[in-house]
């Protein structure tokens, strides 16, 4: 999986999660009904081989990465 086709899935997973909550209130309504969402293992095989590919571009320093990292 190149770069692009990446970053095409974490902008769907992004929207299919919901993560735009637009204020304090909409996201207790959320925490009122959602349950916890659970990671599949093709997501989280996506995210490692992404963290991993940072961590080689100099972007991890000690046991964190940079903000960069998590924000492509």
């Amino acid at each position: 999986m190149n770069r692009s086709e990446a970053d095409g899935l974490l902008q769907a997973l992004d929207l299919s999660l919901g993560i735009a909550i637009r204020n304090k209130k909409d996201a207790q309504k959320v925490k009122d009904t959602e349950t916890n969402f659970r990671w599949s293992q093709p997501m989280q095989n996506l995210l490692l081989e992404i963290l991993a590919d940072e961590a080689l571009h100099g972007n991890k320093k000690s046991n964190t990465f940079k903000h960069a990292s998590y924000a492509k």
